[in-house]
């Protein structure tokens, strides 16, 4: 949930960004409403303000008011499978695909397989030949392959203990004294 510390924080940094940005009450209620309903993070949403208002533009392009729409779309750009293409699985799924299960190593070839078999069948139910094309997996940091049982169980335990840490603590602690 959105805290009124980060809405102010938030509509703060758009208004250094935008002299025609109003950070008055009205404003940041509006902004903290849409964020919750939205489900932003904070951290989140202040990437997708910054990635709005750093993006290159023409000499003779005006970038128009920002609005939390805007925010919504950056943000569900950002993550991975996001507004993007559908996850595979659910893709395959839909034409009845059971190949992909849990714990099967995601190799090249497996990869080309699913890629020509998906658009034999878009090809066959559109009539035309697909234009599904390969593209690179999105990610941060290094692409890490082959991990084994104990290695994934580590990484979901440090998330755990990410979220479960003072700054959650305090972020539910701002959300109860902020609630009626």
């Amino acid at each position: 949930m959105f805290t009124d510390a980060e809405t102010t924080a938030l509509t703060t940094l758009i208004a250094g960004f935008d002299n025609r940005f109003d950070n008055d009450r009205p404003a940041r209620a509006s902004w903290k409403r849409a964020a919750n309903a939205e489900g932003w993070a904070f951290e989140a949403a202040v990437g997708a303000v910054q990635r709005f208002y750093s993006r290159p533009i023409a000499a003779d392009e005006s970038l128009p008011r920002i609005a939390p729409g805007h925010i919504t779309t950056l943000i569900r750009q950002g993550r991975p499978g996001g507004s993007g293409p559908a996850p595979a699985q659910q893709v395959l799924a839909t034409f009845g695909h059971a190949a992909l299960t849990v714990g099967r190593p995601s190799t090249p070839e497996h990869r080309a397989e699913v890629r020509a078999e998906v658009a034999a069948k878009l090809e066959q139910q559109l009539g035309r030949p697909s234009r599904i094309k390969a593209r690179e997996p999105w990610h941060d940091g290094p692409v890490v392959r082959d991990l084994d049982d104990r290695a994934i169980e580590a990484g979901v335990a440090q998330v755990r203990q990410l979220l479960s840490g003072p700054r959650a603590a305090k972020r539910a602690a701002d959300s109860a004294v902020a609630a009626p």
